[in-house]
Formats: C-alpha cells, structure tokens, sequence
C-alpha cells in the first residue's frame, strides 16, 4: 500500500520550491539507526522515526535492507514489475521518508551505522578535501588511486566523528549482522559478524543465514546494484530493470528460505539511502566553462579543482576569496532556476544537515558556499566522468530525497 499522501505532505516542505527539506523530525533515513535501537530494547541517541511509520513495539530480530539508490518514486513506478516489491506493497504500508542531505551514500550510511546526522559526523560526501587534496571517502583514495592514509599520514576514521552503533548493540547484549558486498566488508567495526557475498545467489543464501542465526538483534543488509545502474542509464532503461528484477527476486529467495519459527519473531524493512534524479549527459553543467567561477575554485597542490560533495551538492572553499563573494559569482553566473546557491550558515540555519551542533570534523569539511542543483549534475570538466552519468543523486530533488520505508513481518512476505 503507497503512501502518495503523506509523499504529497513531505513534497510540500521546501526550503525553496522543488528543494525538499529533510523531515530529520521523525520522517527520514537519519532515524532509522534510533528505531531499530527502539525495537530491540537499546537506547541510544537519536529520535526514531514516527510510530505511524513502525506498527510494532518490541521484536526479537530487526532486518533492514537498503537498496542503495531506489527512491520512493522508483518503487512507485516499478514495483508492480517486480515480484518482491509488488509482494510487499500489497501486503505491508510503503511509506516515503526523506533522505539526509546531502542525499549521498557516503552521508546517509555514515548516518545509519553511526547514528549521528550528518552536521554531527561530517562526512559530506563523496569528495572531501583534506590536507590540501581531494579524497574519494568511500574507496578512501585521492584522485590518483592512491590510498589515503599513505597520501596524507590520516586514518580512514579522520573524515567521520561517530562510532558505530553496532558497539552499542554489543554493549546491551545485542547482536549485528551485516550482509555486504565483498568489496566493502572491512569497515573497520569489530562489533558485528559480517557476512560478505560476491553475486546476487550469494547475497541470498548469506540473507537467510543472517536472519536465522540471529536469535535476536540486527541484520543490515546493503545492495548497491540499482544504484549502479541508474548511474550508467538512468531509471528507465531496460537495463535498469532488468538490474531491479534481479536484486527483487534475491530478495524474495532469502525471505521464502527462512524456516517459520524464525519468521514470527522477525521485523523485515526495505528502504533506501537516497533516490536518483535522470539527467540528459548532454546537458549537464561544466563549471570550467564560466571564467568567474573558475577564478573562484580553489586548487590543491597538483592543480585539481579543490571541490567537495559531487555533481548534485558542489562545496566550494572559501581560502583567499570570501564567500559572499564566491556567492555572488556563482549565483551571476548560473541559472537561479536551475540552482540553489547557499551560503554554509543557511544551509545549517535551514536545517539541511539535521539537527545538532556542527562537529569539528563537519566544519573542517563542509563548503563555505554550496550549490544544489534542481534537475542537473554540476561539476567541472577536469572530471568529467560525472558529467557523462545519466541518474545522479545527493541534492533535495523529490526523485533523490524520498525514500521508500515499508516495514512488516518477515511471515507476512513469504509467499
């Protein structure tokens, strides 16, 4: 069942029109990591999200799948396609939630497994500059492929303040689990069990392990295939469905594979980090092509463009130019309709980064001037992999900040 009313409600909060503001107050991704806690008895910081969204008190086992890129408007559109996701919108509410901001896996999923917003743990995005470099957070490299902490002489752990919850969990005597990419295993957590896999059939079978082994506490599981996709086609194409059918029918073979006794006792969530906006490559915006705005753009020591985030949310450094000045340019420059130019103290006064107090990690990394664009990627030409991707995601467009939340028991979904 879609929730396209409370999708309506969420839509009409803005801070400018089309710029959806993150409902931090009990609607979005950033309260997840304190419901779950909920569920299991363990408090932490954090405010879950609203009762409304979760019709259980208490359970024995929480499972949250995160479909890296698949907002609430890709679930509306697709789902019926697709056995699982039609399954579940038939038997269980899907609900719209908002993402963080920026609406960027590397912002959301810090939040998620630290449950701190992204104003407290600072990570920002995909790109942040540090030690007069630009470093890639995720793969933790800088733009030569060289791993960061032999660049700069700093631990992976520098770009984030937060600790993960699963230490808490293992502090109330509750147990993690996390099906993950192989590639992405070693995050650093000593608290939880990892369970890697390399393909879709792995992903299943490691599902169903997870959520039977588990007697109680929290199964995460992470799929990045549709994010991938999207980036490549967009969310329309053939492929992308094609990528959709493949993750929904994993899916569905891990939760028809769990013995009944388990599934009693058992929550399932599906939900997503952030959504995806379709861009035309061709239109995308170079900002090398405007001679003032890269008269404004700081360089590292190599000549790279010193800019943080990524196409959907562009941090610009104020070092010997001041920022309403950097402001100025920018807003002479580009197409108001097109882009929301913000100074960093609106931006937190607007609350785009959630609430709380900005962490010295967040300051040192956050831009002193930020670009959010309304339907295009905006970066500069000396990169340009990231002009040429079709959907592209980490603004406040509808299509990337709702996402979809549905939540029910595992033995209602199995057919």
């Amino acid at each position: 069942m879609l929730n396209q009313a409370a999708a309506d409600r969420l839509v009409d909060d803005t801070i400018a029109p089309g710029y959806v503001r993150p409902a931090y107050d009990g609607h979005s991704f950033g309260n997840i990591p304190a419901t779950v806690a909920s569920l299991l008895g363990v408090d932490i910081d954090g405010r879950p999200l609203s009762s409304e969204l979760v019709p259980f008190e208490r359970v024995e086992t929480v499972v949250v799948v995160v479909v890296d890129g698949f907002g609430f408007e890709q679930w509306t559109r697709h789902h019926a396609e697709h056995e699982f996701f039609a399954r579940f919108t038939e038997r269980a509410p899907v609900c719209p939630i908002t993402s963080v901001f920026p609406a960027e896996t590397a912002a959301a999923m810090t939040t998620y497994t630290t449950g701190r917003m992204p104003i407290e743990h600072g990570l920002i995005g995909w790109n942040i500059p540090r030690e007069n470099t630009v470093i890639e957070s995720l793969p933790f490299e800088t733009k030569d492929g060289t791993d960061a902490g032999e660049a700069l002489g700093i631990e992976r752990g520098a770009l984030q303040d937060g600790t993960p919850i699963a230490e808490q969990f293992q502090e109330a005597g509750v147990e993690t689990r996390h099906v993950v990419p192989e590639s992405i295993v070693d995050d650093g957590a000593s608290s939880l069990i990892r369970l890697p896999y390399e393909d879709l059939d792995g992903f299943s079978r490691q599902l169903q392990t997870a959520i039977e082994t588990t007697d109680s506490g929290f199964v995460h599981a992470y799929l990045p295939h549709v994010d991938a996709v999207a980036h490549d086609v967009g969310t329309s194409a053939t492929a992308y469905r094609s990528v959709l059918s493949d993750v929904s029918t994993a899916l569905a073979r891990a939760v028809d594979g769990v013995g009944e006794r388990v599934g009693e006792r058992t929550l399932v969530a599906v939900t997503a980090d952030h959504g995806h906006v379709d861009t035309t490559p061709s239109e995308n915006v170079d900002l090398l092509q405007f001679d003032r705005v890269a008269n404004v753009i700081e360089r590292d020591t190599h000549g790279t463009p010193l800019l943080g985030g990524g196409g959907r949310n562009v941090h610009f450094y104020a070092d010997g130019t001041p920022p309403e000045q950097i402001r100025d340019v920018l807003t002479a420059e580009l197409d108001t309709r097109e882009a929301l130019v913000l100074e960093r103290e609106t931006a937190i006064d607007e609350g785009l980064f959630g609430p709380g107090e900005p962490s010295d990690v967040f300051a040192r990394q956050c831009g002193d001037v930020i670009v959010i664009p309304r339907e295009k990627i905006v970066w500069h030409g000396e990169e340009p992999d990231p002009l040429r991707y079709t959907g592209m995601h980490g603004g406040l467009n509808p299509r990337e900040q709702l996402v979809p939340f549905a939540a029910t028991g595992l033995a209602a979904l199995r057919d």
